[in-house]
């Protein structure tokens, strides 16, 4: 030390001596400014600036010093003086994070978590959710049992959007649904599968969760592995339930299993007739044997009451869907002529002969033509089709490339459609 520094040092003690606080305090402050690595003199200089009770003064000095120590690698003297400071100034959010990062790097972690949740409030305080998020999740980490603080770090990350936050500490399903939403929203359609499927692993019995992810499958177009999630006692008793379970079974390919659920819906709820005669008819282009099946539940439901019209109704939007379907066609007719709805019975037999007709049966299409002719002689459209079948007869069949009708769609398995 130069005999010059020494002078200088002597001069600010004997101000100090001398009760001449403010004076003192000047003096050691240029020498600390002059010899910033003096931190013997910084800290006799800290010390004196809490005599005079300036306390930011004070942290910002101690501040300094513990910073320098802790960037040296002396850490527990870094650790203590900034311990030191929170004693001056407890909200301190600088001494606060070094003190939890110090804390939990010597394996102080009660201390640390502490330190931790200290500085989140203060953050919280100046409204920095982004950063009190950040330091809740790190104190979170140190005690996973604590439910109540990763409650708070999940709520606020789904307030955040940050959705791999609020998935590490979902702690319900019910948590898990809710980030998998937020996903879907945020069009992270797969995320919010992966999440649904993981979320019922752990509740595999949820059925909000299967009824969320099934929904989601059948919106990416994978109805056969939706109708994997599903079995037919989820949807309890409640028809509505039901008949969505059974959509997607029809989807899925378990056409056996939707035709017998909509078949005990329909047995518990009549009311629910309308609906799987809705269901019906959307099915027929898919899956058109199942379809049938559900439109003669439907059917045979109303006719058991004679209730011919909405029978008819239901048959004339089924055959809207499927023209070609022969087997819905002739029940068409069969109703409506049970029904005496001959407008309706002319219209299906119209539309039963062309389809014969298109699907190769020409000798039933002939009969329909005929009689569809006798009934109207002077019907030009009738006259037409008598003909067209008759050079069907003799062409074996050719003629119809040329005057071709909407075409029949074959019946098929479940499993093939």
């Amino acid at each position: 030390m130069s005999a010059e520094r020494q002078a200088a040092i002597r001069a600010a003690e004997k101000l100090l001596r001398v009760g001449k606080l403010p004076a003192a305090i000047e003096a050691y402050t240029r020498l600390v400014d002059e010899q910033p690595g003096d931190l013997d003199t910084a800290l006799l200089l800290a010390q004196l600036y809490l005599r005079a009770r300036d306390v930011d003064g004070a942290v910002g000095r101690f501040a300094s010093i513990a910073d320098t120590w802790r960037l040296e690698g002396k850490l527990e003297q870094a650790f203590e003086t900034y311990k030191k400071i929170l004693a001056i100034k407890p909200a301190d959010e600088h001494a606060l994070g070094h003190a939890a990062a110090l804390a939990i790097t010597q394996g102080q972690t009660v201390e640390g978590r502490r330190f931790l949740l200290a500085l989140a409030e203060q953050q919280i305080a100046r409204n920095d959710t982004a950063a009190a998020g950040d330091t809740l999740a790190e104190a979170a980490t140190l005690d996973p049992s604590d439910t109540a603080l990763r409650e708070r770090v999940f709520q606020m990350a789904v307030a955040a959007g940050n959705f791999a936050r609020a998935r590490e500490h979902a702690l319900t399903t019910s948590h898990r649904r809710r980030v998998a939403d937020a996903l879907d929203a945020a069009g992270l359609r797969d995320e919010a599968i992966d999440l649904l499927r993981e979320a019922l692993e752990h509740d595999p019995d949820h059925l909000p969760t299967v009824a969320r992810l099934v929904r989601l499958l059948v919106e990416t177009g994978d109805a056969v592995v939706a109708a994997e999630h599903l079995s037919v006692g989820m949807a309890g008793s409640d028809p509505e339930a039901r008949l969505a379970i059974v959509e997607v079974l029809l989807r899925g390919g378990r056409t056996d299993e939707a035709i017998d659920v909509a078949r005990r819906t329909l047995a518990d709820t009549p009311d629910s007739v309308d609906a799987i005669a809705r269901l019906a008819a959307s099915a027929a282009p898919h899956v058109q044997d199942a379809a049938v099946a559900l439109a003669e539940m439907a059917t045979a439901h109303w006719l058991e009451r004679s209730q011919w019209e909405p029978a008819a109704t239901a048959l004339q939007q089924f055959v809207t869907r499927a023209p070609g379907c022969i087997a819905a066609l002739v029940r068409l007719v069969e109703v409506a002529v049970d029904g005496d709805l001959g407008s309706t019975a002319s219209h299906a037999q119209e539309m039963l002969a062309d389809a014969y007709l298109a699907n190769g049966a020409i000798e039933e299409g002939l009969a329909i033509a005929e009689d569809l002719a006798a009934r109207e002689p002077n019907n030009p459209v009738h006259a037409a089709r008598v003909r067209q079948a008759h050079e069907m007869l003799k062409g074996g069949g050719a003629a119809a490339a040329d005057n071709r009708q909407p075409t029949v769609i074959p019946f098929r398995s479940a499993a093939a459609s």
